[in-house]
C-alpha cells in the first residue's frame, strides 16, 4: 500500500467508494470525465482509477492513466 493510504480518515475512505460506486455508474466512455469533475483530490482521484482499473483493466488502456 503507497505510503498515506493507510492514514486515511474513515471519511476519506467514504468518499472513495462513493466516487468508485458513482463512476462504475457512467458508461465507460463516460467515467475518466465524470471522475475528474466529482473528485478534486488528486491521490483519491489516483485510488479510484486503481480501483476501476481492477474492475476493467480497459480503463487504464483509455487513457485514465496518464491523467494522474
Amino acid at each position: 500500500m503507497p505510503s498515506g493510504r493507510s492514514k486515511w480518515t474513515g471519511e476519506q475512505w467514504r468518499v472513495i467508494a462513493e466516487i468508485y460506486e458513482r463512476t462504475l455508474d457512467e458508461p465507460p466512455s463516460d467515467r475518466e470525465r465524470f471522475l475528474e469533475q466529482a473528485c478534486t483530490d488528486p491521490a483519491v482521484r489516483g485510488y479510484v482509477r486503481e480501483l476501476l482499473a481492477l474492475e476493467s483493466p480497459a480503463f487504464l488502456e483509455e487513457g485514465a492513466a496518464v491523467n494522474p
